[in-house]
């Protein structure tokens, strides 16, 4: 049974059998994590980079900020190189600062987490209108929506029929479920401190994208996007998914935000609801596409370097962060290329060799 699929068993058994443990309070084990074996990497590992050829191309949108910009956009309210927030309360803000307590709590720290780790870190996932929230109603515009034109993945006949669309409810929703209640347990906290990991971080990706496509009839969603990137900041501050991107290179990180800006560049000159320059729009959304696409596969690379310096339980939590994102990651690419998707299918693959199809395979945007 594969691995995506024994998640979603544990999901719907959970479903069946009820949810008195959703937030256990008693019975609980001890704090003391399970012993793990193996080391770590030393330090941080960054993918090799050649960005020769990484400039923007002639139909994406760059600012002003050198006084003149040769790029087809007329001029706008991006210009300056700073998102202006068309509503001053951005509610996405606060769940990616949920994510990065998470973070904390869990993955970015220098000892293994324990079962209290993992029982506050769902505290914050569950919170109302938080983080769980959204994840179980995601839907991703990659994918053709139901015909039927229903684009809410909230109820269950319609996430089982469209997996790929409702990636939220059908994929990222239990796999992050399932990493909680076992983290708690006590089992593998350094596995599933990186699926949650891998979830959350695919999570931001997609709810960057599908902000986005949104704020076509609903104009602040364009705010989301740039916060469920960004975390609410500007370019030289990011949070959450950006600050993942700019440690691995500050190159695509620029692409992306211009790529945000170019977004609320389309707004400012389209005011109307719902918008009417879909040209325009589909430019900007290419632009962030292209872009996120190119940091979430460095984001792969990183991970897959790391599985190759780190032995045991931590090699085994890189993987299992690459088991997750792996094919996700593929299924967006038009001509994914055959030995790649093999690659994630083998539990003995090459972290090199991983490492190499990536980047052989890619655009810089």
């Amino acid at each position: 049974m594969g691995y995506l699929m024994r998640v979603l068993c544990a999901f719907i058994t959970l479903f069946i059998f009820g949810c008195a443990d959703e937030n256990p309070q008693e019975n609980l084990p001890d704090s003391t994590p399970a012993s793990v074996s193996g080391e770590a990497c030393e330090s941080a590992l960054t993918p090799s980079n050649t960005f020769d050829e990484c400039l923007p191309a002639d139909t994406d949108y760059t600012p002003r900020t050198n006084g003149s910009a040769d790029d087809n956009w007329e001029s706008c309210i991006s210009d300056s190189g700073v998102y202006s927030q068309l509503e001053l309360s951005v509610s996405s803000i606060e769940r990616v600062a949920g994510a990065d307590a998470i973070a904390d709590l869990l993955w970015r720290r220098d000892t293994v987490p324990s079962p209290d780790d993992f029982l506050q870190a769902r505290d914050i996932y569950t919170v109302e209108q938080g983080l769980r929230t959204r994840v179980m109603r995601r839907f991703d515009p990659h994918y053709d929506a139901p015909p039927d034109g229903n684009l809410s993945c909230g109820d269950e006949s319609t996430y089982l029929a469209y997996p790929e669309y409702c990636v939220g409810p059908s994929t990222i929703g239990p796999l992050i479920t399932n990493a909680f209640i076992n983290g708690i347990e006590g089992i593998e906290p350094l596995q599933n401190a990186a699926r949650i990991e891998a979830g959350l971080l695919w999570f931001l990706y997609v709810s960057t994208i599908k902000e986005a496509h949104t704020c076509i009839d609903v104009t602040k969603d364009c705010d989301s996007s740039w916060a469920y990137y960004s975390g609410g900041t500007q370019r030289d501050g990011p949070l959450g998914l950006a600050a993942v991107v700019d440690a691995l290179s500050s190159e695509t990180h620029d692409r992306v935000f211009d790529g945000i800006l170019a977004l609320r560049c389309w707004r400012d000159l389209d005011q109307t609801t719902p918008a009417e320059n879909l040209e325009l729009w589909q430019r900007a959304i290419d632009q962030i596409d292209q872009a996120l696409l190119h940091g979430m596969s460095l984001i792969l690379r990183q991970k897959a370097l790391q599985v190759e310096c780190s032995t045991g339980d931590y090699a085994d939590a890189h993987r299992s962060f690459l088991e997750f994102t792996g094919p996700l990651f593929g299924k967006l690419m038009a001509d994914y290329p055959q030995d790649l998707s093999d690659a994630w299918e083998s539990p003995d693959f090459s972290p090199s060799e991983v490492d190499e199809l990536i980047q052989v395979n890619f655009i810089c945007p």
